[in-house]
Formats: C-alpha cells, structure tokens, sequence
C-alpha cells in the first residue's frame, strides 16, 4: 500500500490523536516537523552545523533544510510511500522543493470544521487552564478575600481576549497553508493523481477515524 499522505486540519481538530493511531495501526509513519527538530536535529553534530549555516535571521529555517531533513527521516524508516506530514508543506517554495526531492502525495485528508467549532473547542480548553489557574491562585491567597478574587477575574477577562486573539491567528495561519497545498496540487487532484477527501471533524472520534480506516483499507484490497 502506497499512502503519501498530507493530513489537513485547523488547531482543535485532535488530528494528532488520528495520526498516531494510524501510524501505530498501519504503520504509516508520521512525520511532525517539529520533532524533527528536536529528536533529529539535535542529536547530530553535523544537522546542527547544516541549520546554524541556513538560518536567516537566527529563527527561519530555509526550505530546502527543512525537505532536506524530512527526506531524511524517510530514508532512515524507510518510509517513502507510507507517511503523514501534518498542515505540510506551508509554502509554494516547500512544496516545489519537496517534488524535486521526490517526496510526492498521492492522499490529502481533511478535517472540515466551522470557526465557530474551533473557537469553541480551543476556548473550552483555555477556559479549563485558566479555571485551574484561579483555584491555585484563591487556594494561595485566600487571605487578600473579595480584592483577589476582583484581580483574578480581571485577569482572566483579559486572558480571554488575549486567547480569541490567539485562536483567530491559527485560524488565518491554516487558511493560508491550506490555500497553499489545495492550489498547488489541485491540477493532480482534479486529475485523480491525489485522492482528497474531505470528512467532517464535528463528528465523534470514533466515526471521524472509523471514515479515516475505510479510506485507508479501502486502499489496501
């Protein structure tokens, strides 16, 4: 089974939980570029000098760094037509990058989910951090009375807004990245060289990966 895939998914989505299920059932690796960085590059003497030689501004990776480390992790697992990259590539550069190191997709799945879903979702789970936040700060200070409690409400008013903030820039972030890979590959895609498919992430767990198995065993026969 060839499955190259590009699993597409706004922040909230639990994509990471799908991705390690099918990499653990179906052995299809799954490629996080940040690790990448953190289990790959720092373990070798010789990627740190490649990075510290191809870093602009002393923060942005060049492209044909980033391939060139993905590429990389393929030949070591072995994995050139059983892989996920997650939101991947971000750029046209990346992408044109990554077909001239022959890392071709041939299946991009999506997590379709509403705004109002994602600001929901990534709110609930703010909102359940700051809850903690302001017991452990009450339980701390429970001599200040009514004045810590005034603050801690304040305070947290003003992580709210600081988080819808946050929230609508991931947004606008994966639009952007999205954009970039649908319109790159949509003559393949139109052409049925790529499979897309779109599934509704509103839906439980259990039928979101149940729809992702019958795509990828569907494959297999």
């Amino acid at each position: 089974m060839i499955m190259k895939m590009i699993f597409l998914d706004p922040n909230g989505s639990g994509k990471r939980k799908y991705q390690k299920m099918m990499e653990k059932e179906y052995h299809i690796k799954y490629i996080s570029i940040p690790e990448i960085f953190q289990n790959t590059v720092l373990n070798t003497q010789k990627d740190k000098k490649l990075i510290m030689n191809n870093t602009e501004y002393n923060s942005l990776i060049k492209d044909p760094i980033i391939i060139h480390l993905i590429a990389k992790i393929l030949k070591k697992n072995n994995c050139f037509e059983r892989f996920i990259l997650n939101n991947f590539p971000k750029t046209i550069l990346q992408a044109q990058e990554m077909e001239s190191k022959n890392i071709k997709i041939n299946y991009i799945i999506e997590l379709k989910l509403p705004n109002k879903f994602i600001y929901e979702r990534n709110m609930i789970m703010n909102n359940t951090q700051h809850h903690n936040y302001q017991n452990n700060n009450i339980k701390n200070h429970v001599s200040y009375g009514k004045k810590m409690n005034q603050f801690n409400e304040k305070q947290l008013r003003i992580e709210k807004n600081k988080n819808l903030k946050r929230v609508h820039r991931k947004i606008l972030e994966y639009k952007k990245i999205k954009n970039v890979i649908m319109n790159f590959y949509k003559k393949k895609i139109q052409n049925k060289i790529i499979k897309y498919y779109p599934i509704n992430g509103t839906n439980t767990n259990e039928i979101i990966y149940k729809k992702i198995k019958k795509i990828i065993t569907s494959k297999m026969h």
